[in-house]
């Protein structure tokens, strides 16, 4: 049901892909257009008609708090990615994620542009277009492979070196996730503010292929919580996130 709600909502999204869809500024000046809200209430009406018991977190739906009481909840990100969306490039994803009981159980993320299907199920696996994904390739501190913003990057941020002073960016963080499932790339690491459904299926995802992924402090992470805001990231096979978890310097967010 849930890679199936996931797949219509990334179809929806491809009719709007550079076709020149309304946008505007949310009150953060974050982009949305009319193809996210169509994909929030796509994915919406065919997750919670199926599961109208379930709660909903959303990127583009009011916040509800009657969401907290549930045990089981649906995170979703319509479009994650949004500026790339409107810019006509690739590396957006929609996200679809099931969250019971605090932790991520399932998880859908499609990059329709490169028709690419990754999804997860806690404790069964991850899979891209079927094929199991496992075996991160290790990688060390110093020659990981890196996604991250430059403001990661800087020297007040690490403990000696700069692992890479040019890393690598996607605009889709649940991609990222996902690139760094696949062996792409090593690690994806954000000290920004981040948001439960930036992370909560792509993380699961990550994680069933072998991966850790904490905020930037090492701390496990809780979904369905009262603030859906993330402490930054570190997402990477164990060896090479206990290195950056060594080696990073976290900083408060405030």
């Amino acid at each position: 049901m849930l890679e199936r709600a996931t797949a219509q909502a990334a179809e929806l999204v491809m009719g709007y892909f550079r076709r020149d869809p309304k946008s505007w500024k949310k009150n953060d000046v974050s982009p949305v257009s009319e193809a996210d809200l169509a994909s929030d209430a796509l994915l919406q009406k065919l997750l919670l008609g199926a599961r109208p018991g379930y709660g909903w977190l959303s990127e583009e739906t009011e916040d509800n708090r009657d969401r907290l009481s549930c045990d089981h909840v649906w995170i979703v990100d319509p479009i994650d990615g949004t500026n790339a969306f409107l810019q006509g490039k690739p590396d957006f994803t929609v996200c679809a994620g099931l969250a019971r009981d605090g932790e991520a159980v399932a998880g859908v993320v499609i990059n329709p542009v490169n028709k690419q299907v990754f999804k997860a199920i806690k404790g069964e696996g991850a899979w891209l277009n079927g094929a199991l994904l496992s075996g991160l390739k290790p990688a060390t501190l110093s020659a990981a492979r890196y996604l991250s913003r430059k403001n990661v990057m800087k020297p007040d941020r690490w403990h000696g070196d700069v692992p890479m002073p040019k890393p690598g960016y996607i605009g889709s963080l649940a991609y990222q996730l996902c690139v760094v499932a696949m062996g792409t790339h090593d690690a994806a690491v954000s000290v920004s503010a981040l948001h439960e459904w930036d992370i909560a299926a792509a993380g699961l995802i990550l994680q069933e292929a072998g991966g850790v992924v904490t905020d930037q402090w090492g701390k496990p992470l809780r979904y369905n919580e009262a603030m859906p805001v993330i402490d930054g990231m570190i997402a990477a096979g164990p060896a090479l996130h206990a290195e950056i978890r060594g080696a990073l310097i976290p900083k408060d967010l405030t």
